[in-house]
């Protein structure tokens, strides 16, 4: 029987890292590993990184991080980013030592199940999730491809012959009580601490306006928080990823949600993100009529969950 070690991953093994998470997909990408291991050491308490090392030294890894109030989620949960274990390594059982080595932590730290996506074309993925007891998630993953909308940044929305000036910006520390407000209406629970975590990861870990809100004579009417996602989850290309997203009721149906949209579509385009997505519950009607009709489709992307 093959003996390992589990650990957790430390900055010094981010050469191996890249090497076989390089070797794995047939290219390197330290810049993507470099922004993982820094926003992991900067919240510690909220991402989990761990190593498994062979006879050889390191031999694979994991990662993965705290969900809460993403997607509109009421339970604390770990998301199962990434995995990765050297070829000369693989059949030994690394993959399921690592993955229950996650859900160990994640239990520990009060989650109730683990979350991941996974492209239906990789069989290979799909088989590991199976025999590690995951099933599909009550929930559909949408995407659209982004192109340069020919729009200005001032949204000119009519509705019923009104128009009216709309504005956007860059959400910012100084939004989390309006934003707070709104959501608290809009959902009835107070996430506060969750607006505050994805304003602060907002600003700290893209370099473009990825989370927005929408101003209509200095006041909040909507907002959208997002985030740029350069390879988890298997990804191989950047894609952005939506996580929530809310407009005042006396504003619905007046364009605020589609002027948010447009913005960072904009914005993501300036750096080369081609593809955004979000994940809708499957009951969610209102919601998945409405990234439907704004050209969003099923994507090749599956959702898995494993009780913990």
């Amino acid at each position: 029987m093959a003996s390992f070690t589990l650990r957790p991953l430390k900055k010094s093994d981010l050469e191996t890292v890249v090497s076989i998470d390089a070797e794995l997909i047939g290219r390197a990408r330290r810049p993507y590993w470099e922004r993982r291991v820094a926003r992991a050491l900067a919240a510690p308490e909220r991402h989990a990184q761990l190593a498994i090392d062979g006879p050889g030294g390191l031999a694979g890894f994991i990662v993965g991080h705290e969900v809460e109030g993403e997607f509109g989620r009421r339970t604390r949960a770990m998301d199962f980013e990434m995995m990765g274990v050297s070829k000369s390594a693989q059949g030994k059982g690394m993959g399921t030592a690592l993955l229950g080595a996650l859900a160990a932590e994640a239990k520990q730290r009060g989650a109730i199940e683990l979350t991941t996506t996974a492209l239906w074309t990789n069989h290979d993925m799909l088989r590991f999730l199976h025999r590690s007891g995951f099933q599909l998630a009550k929930s559909q993953i949408l995407e659209f491809p982004i192109v340069y909308p020919d729009v200005q940044r001032e949204q000119q929305v009519e509705e019923a012959g009104e128009r009216f000036a709309l504005e956007t910006a860059t959400l910012t520390e100084a939004h989390v009580a309006d934003l707070a407000r709104l959501d608290r209406r809009l959902t009835g629970r107070d996430r506060t601490a969750f607006i505050r975590r994805r304003i602060t990861d907002a600003l700290q870990e893209s370099s473009i306006a990825a989370s927005l809100a929408a101003l209509h004579q200095g006041q909040v009417v909507g907002f959208i928080a997002a985030r740029v996602d350069f390879g988890d989850a298997g990804r191989t290309e950047p894609a952005a990823v939506i996580d929530t997203i809310g407009v005042e009721s006396e504003f619905s149906r007046r364009g605020v949600a589609r002027a948010l949209l447009l913005q960072l579509a904009m914005n993501l385009h300036a750096l080369r993100v081609e593809r955004l997505e979000t994940a809708v519950s499957r009951d969610d009607f209102g919601l998945l009529q409405f990234f439907y009709r704004e050209g969003f489709e099923p994507s090749q992307r599956l959702a898995f969950v494993r009780a913990l």
